[in-house]
């Protein structure tokens, strides 16, 4: 479509909804979950249902067609179009008050499912359908797709848990949907009148043994439950009315639940035991093929439920998780006598079931994380077939799928006879995209043929509408093209979607077809070793699922904070994708002014890098275009001051008490935010009047240890906080060790790092690694600074520093060393008894590159001690990013949620936070006086010279 003129932008903004009409966001909002791209003329943020009818009256009367949006997490391109694209996840996500009488609660389309279920819980009830994608879902995309996920034999589909559907008409008249009628009633009287004549036809083609939902509207549902309109708009896909608020049914939460997970060695197996195991009336049967749980292999986030299952011994193809409720015992007693011969195992630890469950909800993410060109796609690979005939209809896709010899990944929801199913496909590859094309075809007549549905969770979206004519025939389509005319007779909401308008094909306007191809302006420095090991290729695992929208620690800090797409992991990645095509600069994508405004709010906290199921490095990429932006710019005075801050340190060190009193004043704070941007409204931390290192030199030397470690003294450990240093030291001769430092040691390079300085960073790691290869291999390094181990465990290694994979083997964190050292030793005749509270706030690079379940049992070996870990994210400071003026505001909104954690706890409680940075967030927002985990272990320590060896 042509851009809007500046009229009708004028006329869109004067409803007093917020609309967007920059090519920033205009991109970002072109593509979702899907391997589609349709890049919108504005999109609309609206806060109210006003504002909404507001806007969508606007549209129509301008003739702009109308797509509503969740998170789009979907994946067949259902939320994405040519026109005006409404966002309703930013604002319109309130709930109400929840009914324990008729157990219902209204809530808005804009609400994420999980966020809704935190607050069920409390009630003892859930909402019954749960998706994979549930952390960042929103109950108007559910609504919008009919979706179901998991237990749908048990709690069938979103359209059987809703009880009313407020809503907006294509000329923005107020609409209500009810499971009596509809308001204006005239809207229901005449839905019915379409729909009765073809009640043969539904009952011919639609028979009712199938679980899952049909393709389009709900007709045959319409029909069987008395004519109740909400199924005719639940799976309507938006192309019928907006939804703007929901009254749903909850259910009560299991009282018992159990699991087992049955290993077999091929997927006929395992499907072919499914029918039995349905008899057994189980909350869920889903099976996960080799394809796809090899992808957790090395992933954090998936240790402990690796170690469960022992899928690293594990010799087979697939598994089967089944899930029962009530009388757990005597049914996974029953489970395990009927598959003798199948390993089994079987649990009701609630912290087991949920891991398992998270691989499995992880499923797409997972697999679009395989290294190479060739992709899982999703096309038709929706679809369902009853459960008796699921094992013979899978061996006919694995015989189609060899005919082009294609390998595809099997997983899915068992229990309902569900198969996603993800051939493995480069779509730029023109020879792959034939046989997607082809592929899709014939399992589309396969289906037709087990008179099964085509579009079973899913919806159409781009992907399938062009589908649905042969699936339904010409009399239920001409129903459906009724029904659509009815609710929308311009055709404007989410056209081609469901109801076919020529426009969009299985394989029309992919985000990458044949042909597509991005170079970089510059030559990488970094090897990217955990994911395809180049820039690019780290770029293209971002499919878009929107895992970065979640809205619980870490991941991703600035979303979670504001809401706003480009805040995201993905828009970020969307908007490095569209530079590089030269979409807002041609002439170089490193002088487009967009690709700056969202790199300069990535904090680096590297929570992508685990909680993102792709692993997109987001610091990686940002670092890479940092430095080619240095290269090609020069260095500002404030890149300068922050990548050399170590310098600059130890020269302010020689002149303590003069910096601190020159630093502090109101005229000086002034001067650093306009000559460096450190905003005024912080304090600079005070250098202190003692150096860590000096009082090493006279104070640390310990006799009669045998046992030696390496400590390294960071910049902020020498020069600001020695008292960190000075602790940890006595806690280590406590413990039995020598405590050497590291002569002529340089920065960790984490300040010019993060700067983009990757030349001066590669220099001081060489540095570095060099002098520690030094030292014995046995000997131990231990670091008081997470960002600083970060470095030595994980960047140095991708800057592809000499030695320092061999190095990154003994580096630990100070409290990841006490676990080690005192796990099995007795110590607590080191430390006095006192009754204490200490509440850990862990780092980010912490908990994203190690296991944090130690810090726990660690703290709880002081005697009579009570220890509480927060689950929080990001403090907000991340260095230099929060002491800049232009992300003050910003900072302190992601520390939010830490500061008022910390506030909830009595003064004396002892808040303990690993970064100096963390610190000095708390130290500014708070009146709380943050400390390091080594000076609450000095503190307990019955005497500052008591040591011990016991083993």
């Amino acid at each position: 479509m042509a851009d809007l003129t500046e009229q009708q932008k004028r006329f869109l903004s004067a409803t007093g909804c917020e609309v967007a009409f920059d090519h920033l966001t205009r991109h970002l909002y072109a593509t979702d979950a899907s391997i589609y791209r349709v890049k919108p003329l504005a999109v609309a943020f609206p806060k109210t249902v006003a504002e909404v009818e507001a806007v969508t009256r606007a549209a129509y009367e301008c003739g702009i067609p109308i797509t509503p949006r969740g998170t789009g997490s979907g994946v067949t391109g259902g939320a994405i179009g040519p026109g005006l694209v409404i966002d309703f996840s930013r604002y319109l996500k309130r709930m109400g008050d929840f009914d324990p009488d008729t157990l219902s609660i209204r809530v808005e389309p804009g609400l994420v499912l999980d966020v809704l279920n935190n607050r069920l819980k409390r009630h003892g009830f859930v909402f019954g359908p749960e998706v994979a994608t549930s952390s960042r879902a929103t109950i108007g995309g559910m609504v919008g797709n009919d979706s179901s996920g998991a237990r749908t034999l048990l709690y069938g589909t979103t359209a059987d848990h809703v009880l009313a559907i407020e809503g907006v008409l294509v000329n923005g008249e107020r609409v209500k949907i009810t499971s009596k009628g509809t308001e204006p009633r005239s809207l229901g009287e005449r839905l019915s009148q379409l729909i009765e004549p073809a009640r043969e036809e539904i009952a011919r083609r639609f028979s009712a043994d199938l679980p899952k939902r049909w393709p389009g509207y709900g007709l045959d549902r319409f029909i069987r439950r008395g004519g109740n309109p909400c199924y005719i708009v639940v799976g309507s896909e938006g192309t019928l009315m907006l939804v703007t608020a929901v009254e749903l049914r909850v259910v009560h939460l299991p009282r018992q639940v159990g699991m087992a997970v049955l290993f077999f060695n091929s997927l006929d197996e395992a499907l072919e035991c499914a029918p039995q195991l349905v008899e057994l009336k189980p909350a869920a049967v889903e099976i996960v093929d080799r394809i796809l749980f090899d992808q957790t292999k090395g992933q954090l986030q998936f240790a402990n439920v690796r170690r469960f299952l022992g899928l690293d011994e594990f010799m087979g193809e697939c598994f089967l998780i089944v899930e029962v409720y009530e009388e757990v015992e005597d049914k996974l007693a029953t489970i395990t006598q009927w598959v003798r011969g199948a390993r089994v195992i079987t649990t009701i630890d609630r912290s087991k079931i949920d891991g398992v469950w998270s691989l499995r909800k992880a499923g797409l993410s997972l697999l679009t994380a395989r290294k190479g060109p060739k992709k899982p796609v999703a096309g038709v690979e929706d679809t369902v077939v009853r459960v008796g005939q699921l094992a013979e209809y899978a061996q006919e896709i694995r015989q189609l799928l060899n005919q082009f010899k294609v390998k595809a990944s099997f997983y899915g929801h068992a229990e309902a006879g569900l198969l996603h199913i993800r051939p493995m496909l480069d779509l730029r590859d023109v020879n792959d995209l034939g046989k997607f094309r082809a592929i899709a075809d014939a399992i589309s007549e396969l289906v037709q043929r087990y008179n099964g549905s085509i579009a079973g969770e899913h919806g159409c979206g781009m992907a399938r509408t062009e589908y649905l004519h042969r699936h339904l025939g010409p009399e239920l389509y001409s129903v459906l093209s009724k029904i659509k005319s009815l609710f929308d007779p311009s055709g404007l909401l989410n056209p081609g979607k469901i109801l076919d308008i020529g426009e969009y094909k299985i394989d029309s306007h992919l985000r990458m077809g044949p042909g597509y191809q991005i170079s970089l302006p510059f030559e990488p420095q970094l090897r990217f070793v955990k994911r395809d090991e180049s820039f690019l290729a780290n770029l293209d695992q971002c499919n878009g699922c929107a895992a970065c929208r979640k809205l619980t620690p870490t991941m991703c800090p600035t979303y979670i904070a504001t809401g706003r797409e480009e805040m995201s992991t993905r828009g970020r990645c969307n908007t490095i994708r569209a530079a590089l095509e030269n979409q807002f600069a041609p002439d170089n994508p490193l002088n487009a002014p967009e690709l700056w405004k969202v790199l300069s709010t990535c904090l680096s906290c590297k929570a992508c890098t685990t909680e993102c199921p792709s692993n997109v490095n987001l610091p990686l990429l940002k670092a890479e275009l940092l430095h080619a932006k240095n290269k090609m710019q020069g260095l500002s005075l404030a890149t300068l001051l922050f990548a050399y801050i170590d310098v600059v340190s130890g020269l302010a060190a020689k002149f303590p008490s003069l910096t601190n009193a020159v630093l502090g004043k109101p005229l000086s704070k002034l001067l650093m935010q306009k000559l460096f941007g450190i905003s005024a409204k912080r304090n600079l931390p005070k250098v202190s009047g003692r150096k860590f290192h000096a009082w090493y030199e006279r104070h640390a030397v310990a006799t009669g240890l045998s046992r030696t470690v390496v400590l390294w003294d960071d910049t902020y450990v020498r020069y600001y906080e020695p008292e960190i240093g000075i602790s940890a030291v006595r806690v280590l001769n406590a413990l039995g060790y020598n405590v050497v430092l590291v002569p002529d040691r340089k920065c960790c390079g984490r300040p010019a790092f993060s700067q983009g300085l990757l030349d001066r960073a590669k220099r001081l790691g060489t540095h570095n690694v060099r002098l520690l290869s030094q030292y014995p291999q046995h000997i131990p390094v231990i670091f008081l600074e997470p960002s600083c181990w970060s470095m030595f465990v994980d960047d140095y290694i991708e800057l592809d520093v000499p030695g320092a994979p061999e190095v990154a083997k003994r580096c630990y964190l100070f409290d990841q060393f006490l676990a080690r050292e005192i796990k099995d030793r007795n110590v607590e005749e080191l430390f006095d008894r006192r009754e204490e509270l200490i509440v850990i706030h862990t780092h980010c690079h912490s908990k994203s590159l190690a296991d944090q379940e130690h810090l726990h049992e660690v703290v709880m070996k002081l005697p009579g001690r009570e220890c509480v870990i927060l689950n929080t994210g990001c403090c907000g400071m991340a260095g230099a990013f929060g002491m800049r003026e232009d992300n003050y505001e910003l900072s302190v909104k992601i520390a939010q949620p830490l500061i008022e954690q910390i506030n909830s706890f009595p003064p004396e409680a002892k808040i303990v936070l690993g970064g100096t940075s963390c610190r000095q967030q708390v130290a500014q927002l708070t009146n709380r006086h943050p400390l390091h985990l080594a000076q609450v272990f000095e503190s307990a320590l019955k005497s500052p010279n008591a040591s011990t060896t016991l083993h």
